[in-house]
């Protein structure tokens, strides 16, 4: 597609494939802290593909690293992001480099949305018949009270007839594999659930009309109206979450991964984290960006350490591109009525049934990790969203104490393996749920992730101290019991002084029988 490193010409939503540097930097190694700066293909900036480069600082030449390519449909079908690097050996495709990691997706996810009057008595009910079904990955729902986005973002410009609400919901998932890196002994599913609120507010319009004859006198005047409507979208949460995408031994489909510390591999995120620019903490990947409403700066990701940072790089791509809030938003279209005094039908507009859920099972999949000098570091936040009047709140779960690590077992290269279980105790994975049964609860010393903003200029948190086992509450020692003082001998001279000594003293005996018995005691010591 051209001879430059960015390829040539191209236009909006197209491909371009990149040529290859003259120096290829080697593969990252797993487990290695890696510096990426994305910037698209393509002098337009347009193009579906981008290019990492490695480090922090300006994407040069000679710091070409992995290209992410971005193949299939162009208008809302199947697609694939490959992270591929640029040992190109394939006869039959020589534009094609190793892959390392890949994922496929569909490019129009599934929403539904909820068309309602701005009552919140009716949001309560709302929340009530569709949090169990449309809600996320046990993280709740974000939705805020009508008064927030009436007043969020500005004022609007006129008087206004009525307003409608539509809270909308997001469910989809994106294929992840590899045959090139260690992987997990499986394929895996990234989880993405959203939520949101559009709101209409309707104002009519008058036309005057007139019809003329043919010397250009009015005949007759009338006048039209119409609806018109101005619409603001948000997101009010994203979440993600990482899980199995297929059962093999010691684990089911739809298992959750467990991170380095134990953690269930799910986060989140608040809807405006990329409405200008990205700059946010998550257990895969950390991202910076700098600029503001008319320009943006290429965006920085690092990964995190004991974890592939092939695959933390699509992850972290994916997620400030595909399934970021801009993102979404670009595919979220609202199905507001045109007239809406007319006969507007209120409640769920998505005829078709949500997909199936993506986490089956709750119970984090304990693999080992590579370990390296820099340890892992936990990312947690409080739960996004507060309570307001009116509203029925999901619960959220807080985080709790982390899992101390398990003992492991000895690694088989290729993949990685489950954390041997102790002695006597059930094995750690339940099995899947059928359909319409409650899905397994996690385990209470389970904590959530939750995605921070990250601290720009600051360093990373050290490792926190990893919680210390509680001491077991032993028997106290029995004091033995002291044996009873033990009475004094028959034959013992100095008890039969003391008793004879008794005796003269009570008038039993006179002071020559006295000294007699004590003469005679005497003699035999």
């Amino acid at each position: 597609m051209g001879n430059s490193a960015t390829g040539g010409c191209c236009c909006f939503g197209c491909d371009s494939t990149p040529d290859v540097p003259e120096n290829i930097i080697p593969d990252p190694e797993n487990g290695e802290v890696c510096e990426f700066t994305i910037q698209r293909c393509g002098w337009t900036g347009f193009s579906r593909d981008c290019q990492a480069f490695k480090g922090l600082g300006e994407a040069e030449e000679a710091n070409r690293w992995l290209f992410l390519n971005k193949s299939g449909s162009t208008w809302g079908g199947n697609c694939k992001m490959a992270v591929e690097n640029f040992i190109r050996e394939k006869p039959d495709n020589p534009k094609e480099g190793q892959i390392l990691w890949e994922a496929d997706f569909v490019d129009s996810p599934y929403f539904q949305q909820y068309l309602r009057v701005p009552d919140s008595a009716k949001f309560g009910v709302m929340l009530n018949e569709l949090g169990g079904a449309l809600g996320g990955f046990g993280m709740g729902m974000g939705f805020q009270d009508d008064d927030y986005y009436y007043n969020h973002g500005g004022g609007w410009s006129r008087d206004y007839v009525c307003t409608l609400f539509i809270n909308w919901t997001l469910n989809t998932h994106a294929k992840m594999r590899t045959e090139t890196r260690q992987g997990y002994g499986c394929d895996l599913k990234l989880g993405v659930f959203a939520s949101g609120t559009a709101v209409a507010r309707y104002y009519e319009v008058e036309e005057h009309h007139e019809e003329r004859d043919d010397e250009g006198n009015v005949k007759r005047r009338w006048t039209t109206k119409r609806w018109e409507k101005d619409v603001r979208e948000y997101v009010d949460i994203v979440q993600f979450c990482l899980v199995t995408g297929n059962a093999g031994p010691g684990f089911q489909e739809g298992q959750l991964l467990a991170l380095p510390d134990g953690s269930p591999a799910k986060w989140q995120l608040p809807g405006d984290a990329s409405d200008w620019t990205q700059n946010y903490d998550t257990p895969y990947f950390a991202v910076q960006q700098e600029g503001g409403w008319f320009s943006k700066k290429d965006k920085k990701i690092i990964t995190k350490p004991m974890l592939d940072p092939a695959l933390c790089l699509l992850i972290g791509h994916l997620g400030t591109s595909e399934f970021s809030a801009a993102g979404i938003k670009e595919a979220f279209h609202p199905d507001f009525p045109y007239d809406p005094r007319g006969a507007v039908m209120m409640g769920c507009l998505n005829p078709s049934p949500p997909p199936p859920p993506v986490v089956v099972v709750q119970q984090p999949y304990q693999v080992t990790y590579v370990q390296t000098n820099v340890q892992y570091v936990t990312v947690v936040q409080q739960p996004i969203g507060v309570a307001q009047p009116g509203m029925v709140q999901p619960q959220m779960v807080q985080p709790q104490m982390q899992m101390a690590p398990q003992p492991q077992v000895m690694h088989q290269p290729g993949y990685a393996q489950p954390m041997a279980q102790p002695m006597g105790q059930p094995m750690a994975q339940p099995m899947a749920q059928p359909m319409g049964q409650p899905m397994a609860q996690p385990m209470p010393q389970q904590g959530m992730q939750y995605a921070q903003p990250y601290p720009q200029g600051q360093p990373m948190p050290q490792q926190a101290m990893p919680a210390q086992p509680m001491a077991q509450a032993q028997p106290m020692p029995q004091e033995a019991p002291q044996p009873p003082p033990e009475a004094p001998a028959a034959d013992d001279p100095a008890a039969k002084l003391q008793k004879l000594k008794g005796m003269l003293d009570a008038g039993l005996i006179d002071q020559d029988d006295y000294e007699k018995k004590k003469d005679a005691i005497l003699e035999t010591m």
